[in-house]
């Protein structure tokens, strides 16, 4: 008989553990997060669930590593912090960072125009989009695809300046 491997996922009650830890309403930490409201009270009612980045976001925010955030509860194994071996990670990829100032700098610069285009593309696609009455089905699907990689892009980009956020608070 295949056994069943179970999981829990405890992101929802250590949400609502650290908030309340801070003192922070919904509000506040959504503020704190680029969040609104009903998106933490979805996460911490379990009816939805952060993206990946937001949960990184998270966890840094909360100074708690990430799987610490997932499959601990917190409640009853309050987080501990940053052993001696991560504190030196850290301060490894600091002096890593300053020792590569001009690669991040490049990064930064590139991240930005990339934006831009994804910009520009955006803005082109809606003119192209308005222009045409009616489109068959292949290009209905065309159109699609072409969405769905903007929405990727923007993913990308996302992820592009959070790094860039850690980049810059780690310096």
């Amino acid at each position: 008989m295949p056994s069943t491997m179970t999981t829990t996922n405890f992101v929802a009650k250590n949400l609502r553990y650290l908030r309340k830890q801070k003192g922070l309403s919904q509000q506040a930490l959504a503020s704190e997060l680029g969040l609104t409201r009903s998106n933490i009270a979805s996460y911490e009612s379990g009816k939805a669930e952060p993206r990946a980045q937001k949960l990184a976001q998270v966890a840094r925010y909360f100074d708690v590593t990430l799987l610490q955030l997932i499959e601990d509860d917190l409640s009853e194994n309050p987080p501990r912090h940053l052993s001696d071996s991560e504190a030196q990670s850290d301060a490894a990829l600091s002096g890593f960072l300053d020792h590569h100032s001009e690669t991040v700098e490049s990064f930064i610069r590139k991240s930005d125009e990339m934006k831009r285009i994804l910009e520009g593309f955006r803005e082109f696609y809606k003119f192209r989009m308005n222009s045409y009455k009616d489109l068959n089905a292949d290009l209905r699907s065309l159109a699609a695809d072409f969405e769905n990689l903007l929405s990727v892009m923007e993913g990308l980009l996302n992820s592009n300046e959070e790094l860039i956020d850690y980049i810059s608070r780690n310096r």
